[in-house]
């Protein structure tokens, strides 16, 4: 978070445009851009407050485009309000939201890109300017981080199944899944091949576009071409755009595979851990206790732990029929799930911070899921077609609410601190612009503010 912060005022200072790593090339620039646009207007020099401000604005952009997603999957606005308020009180969505860091923008960018996806329809003449708006969507996921370029490249290459109902799909028996739509008649598949073709070219060339125009006065100082402008030596561009997997700064590797890492970075997402939100020393330890299951210390996790084992094992039971019910929209969701979660695992799995795009995407497969259920009871009690998803879902934004605000959102605004510092670093290094945070006597930068 000082880095950013201190990118940032270099490049207010100087007049320059920052572009320190290539793997979310948006945040020092963006964040360059809405300081000095919300500064006339709100009068305040805070540049963490700022980024601050922006990262929550962010965040309630992409739960506005969570709540249209849902709304058009389910067709049902209460469900659609009780999933939006179950993912925004994920300790991940909260934190991130308040906190001068990458992981908001590309949670905020999946439900747009996704969105943008379920709205191309093949049978309309609206079919392709959709399919341009979910390539920009794309490209700005992958602006807001590389590893949008997964869920991005998964959900786009979906487009080329159909989107309702076809013959195709496996029967359902004795059930009647209904689509969320009339199903279409036989279309032909170069449509959907062109509407892909549209977003694949739209979403390459604007996220090319967007590279080039931070890195064109951009030099290197690493090898091997110190000096030479990324524009001008393609060796110098490959080193710098691929930095993020390539330096051993970040990334573990399944060579270093932990299992109990990827469940603590998952529960983390969800729920506040007792031990704070950073691991450690790598010393993974989880809350939940069957054994004490209705322990007030135990029973969030242990809640949270039976809830993620139904929507898996019901999803594993019940995947021919969400994909007839959901059309392409289930496999996009699925696809993009199970790609970022392989990247979660290799990279940092521990990390809550990439955890919060495969946390998102596992709350908008829970209200896939639990609204086909509903639709299935409400045939026997039509009050259950709204009541269980709602109310299940309602629980668990109140169970997430609850347990977060007490335990982190109360705590964390009496003490306000940075991660990552240290203390090997210069107290100019921490002269932020800010008089609104960090007076805690137990903050190495105590020095500076008092």
């Amino acid at each position: 978070q000082v880095a950013y912060s201190r990118n940032i005022i270099y490049s207010i200072t100087y007049d320059t445009l920052p572009v320190v790593t290539a793997h979310h090339i948006h945040l020092e620039a963006g964040g360059k851009l809405f300081y000095e646009l919300a500064r006339p207007v709100l009068k305040v020099n805070d540049i963490v407050f700022y980024q601050r401000l922006r990262a929550l604005l962010t965040a309630c952009f992409g739960l506005v485009f969570l709540f249209l997603l849902l709304g058009d999957l389910t067709d049902n606005t209460f469900i659609a309000l009780a999933g939006t308020l179950a993912a925004a009180f994920t300790l991940g969505y909260l934190h991130y939201a308040t906190k001068v860091d990458t992981g908001i923008y590309p949670a905020a960018m999946l439900p747009v890109i996704l969105w943008t996806v379920n709205r191309i329809d093949e049978k309309k003449r609206s079919a392709l300017p959709w399919a341009a708006a979910a390539g920009l969507a794309a490209a700005g996921g992958i602006i807001a981080h590389q590893y949008m370029a997964i869920p991005a490249a998964l959900a786009g290459l979906c487009v080329l199944f159909p989107r309702g109902t076809g013959s195709h799909l496996i029967a359902t028996g004795p059930l009647r899944i209904d689509a969320a739509r009339p199903a279409p008649g036989p279309v032909a598949a170069g449509k959907r091949t062109a509407a892909f073709a549209v977003l694949a070219a739209t979403g390459l060339l604007a996220a090319g576009l967007a590279y080039f125009a931070v890195i064109r006065n951009r030099e290197l100082t690493l090898e091997p071409r110190p000096g030479v402008a990324l524009t001008n030596d393609y060796h110098s561009f490959q080193r710098w755009f691929f930095q993020y997997a390539t330096m051993d700064a970040w990334g573990y590797g399944y060579e270093r595979f932990n299992p109990k890492a990827p469940f603590t970075g998952f529960t983390d997402f969800f729920l506040m851990p007792d031990r704070g939100i950073y691991v450690p020393d790598f010393n993974f330890r989880f809350s939940y206790s069957f054994a004490s299951f209705s322990e007030p210390a135990h029973l969030p996790y242990n809640l949270v732990a039976v809830f993620t084992g139904l929507i898996l094992g019901g999803t594993a039971l019940t995947a021919p029929f969400l994909w007839r019910r959901y059309g392409r929209m289930f496999p996009a969701v699925l696809l993009s799930l199970i790609g970022i979660v392989l990247f979660a695992v290799y990279w940092e799995p521990h990390y809550v911070e990439f955890w919060l795009v495969p946390g998102m995407l596992f709350c908008i497969l829970a209200v896939m899921l639990l609204a086909l259920w509903g639709e299935e009871l409400g045939r026997l009690f039509r009050p259950f077609r709204t009541l269980l998803p709602a109310v299940l879902l309602t629980g668990v934004a109140l169970l997430l609410f609850a347990h977060n605000t007490r335990t982190y959102l109360v705590p964390y605004s009496r003490v306000k601190h940075l991660e990552a510092i240290n203390r090997n670093w210069s107290p100019d290094y921490y002269r932020l612009w800010s008089d609104s945070i960090y007076r805690h006597p137990n903050n190495v930068y105590q020095d500076v503010y008092g």
